[in-house]
């Protein structure tokens, strides 16, 4: 089944944003069960899932990132760490042609040349894109390395205390 949306907000469905050249949809948006197309770039819906979920911008995002894990380009962002959902971007975020594929429905990459890696999801799908088997698998792991620390984080914090001192 395929939509057309003017409006997308990530959801646990989410695989991936795939940069779609087109000149009314921006992007090609695969969800477990269907394909979207969305008006909006990648970016711009990263960009309103960060805020829409966190409440948090997406350069404050990638900055917390930047600081925590010492990763400087092509950063992925945590959109919701507790649900695993993290955004591996493919090229420099600001490019045209960066897509944008979600950490938990990696299944497994595949080289499919020098410069492209065959992407298999956990539903049995696959999609070939532009970035090379080596860089893949490298983001891949950052994402990992992003949750699995974000999510340790979390669990070592002490206990907030939310009874209030008697009136």
């Amino acid at each position: 089944m395929t939509d057309l949306v003017d409006w997308y907000e990530i959801s646990a469905q989410t695989m991936a944003l795939e940069a779609y050249a087109h000149p009314v949809y921006q992007t090609k948006i695969w969800e477990t069960q269907r394909i979207i197309f969305s008006v909006k770039t990648p970016l711009q819906l990263i960009r309103e899932s960060c805020i829409m979920r966190n409440y948090s911008t997406y350069e404050g995002k990638r900055l917390a990132i930047q600081e925590c894990c010492h990763f400087k380009q092509n950063v992925p962002i945590p959109i919701d760490h507790q649900h695993f959902m993290c955004a591996i971007p493919t090229k420099s975020p600001s490019s045209w042609p960066c897509s944008w594929i979600f950490y938990a429905y990696i299944e497994r990459l595949e080289r499919h040349d020098s410069r492209h890696t065959n992407i298999y999801f956990r539903n049995g799908k696959n999609q070939i894109f532009p970035i090379s088997p080596n860089q893949m698998e490298n983001q891949w792991i950052k994402a990992g390395h992003i949750l699995a620390k974000l999510n340790l984080l979390d669990k070592m914090k002490l206990p907030v205390d939310h009874s209030f001192p008697p009136l």
